[in-house]
């Protein structure tokens, strides 16, 4: 939720459902406004059968012009974005009534998995606990996915442009690969920022983001990452 300042209300976000999640099922909640610092960026929402609410403080920057402003909501699952919740707030000197808040709900239903073929050992174990946790999501796996004397480049482009996101796999493998880049670079001017979902496999210290997308994507869940593959080989 975000509260506005002045008037002391509360701006409640609500999805449309319903959504089928399993109990025990671990959720991550990122939030972003335009021209507003959001803290935390993401919140942790434990689904045991309640309603559940992820909550952020949030402060207009110095500087912001008066007015609708852009926001974003995203669910996360097993690390993998699940839902996004598009609305928009008015900033300004007067509070605004947050009934008026209005909400778009976009579920992911489709996904295109890209990842650099050196790292498919450990790509696959994390798609298969997502559809475990998930299993309506169709998830295209794309080098397990394809036959031999297809056609790739037709192929994935038609993937990846039919997809609700994309779960961008990124490591130093994956830095290096031109096919990661093309499929990146592919949803990132057809689709938008906003398509494509990072899950790191290495600090991004270590590998850093593209260029293009570290502005504006959230590149620090490798933690997340190598736990959720650990469990997942060890359980």
């Amino acid at each position: 939720m975000a509260r506005e300042e002045a008037a002391s209300r509360e701006i409640t976000v609500t999805s449309k459902g319903p959504f089928r999640v399993d109990r025990g099922i671990e959720m991550k909640v990122r939030l972003r406004i335009e021209d507003a610092k959001v803290d935390p960026l993401q919140d942790t929402v434990l689904w045991e059968g309640e309603i559940g609410k992820a909550q952020f403080a949030v402060t207009v920057l110095p500087g912001a012009i008066a007015g609708a402003k852009q926001g974003v909501v995203t669910v996360h699952v097993e690390g993998h974005r699940v839902a996004r919740i598009l609305f928009v707030v008015n900033t300004g000197l007067q509070p605004s009534d947050a009934r008026d808040t209005s909400t778009h709900t976009e579920k992911c239903q489709t996904a295109f998995a890209s990842y650099a073929s050196e790292d498919e050992g450990a790509v696959l174990p994390r798609i298969q606990g997502l559809q475990k946790a998930l299993p309506r999501l169709d998830v295209f796996f794309a080098r397990a996915s394809m036959r031999s004397g297809e056609k790739w480049k037709e192929r994935l482009r038609a993937e990846i442009l039919s997809r609700d996101v994309m779960y961008l796999f990124w490591s130093r493998a994956a830095s290096r690969s031109e096919w990661v880049e093309w499929e990146w670079r592919l949803g990132l001017e057809e689709r938008g920022i906003d398509f494509i979902d990072p899950f790191p496999l290495a600090p991004p210290e270590d590998v850093p983001p593209p260029r293009e997308l570290a502005d504006e994507l959230h590149f620090n869940d490798w933690v997340l990452a190598y736990l959720t593959g650990t469990q997942q080989t060890t359980g």
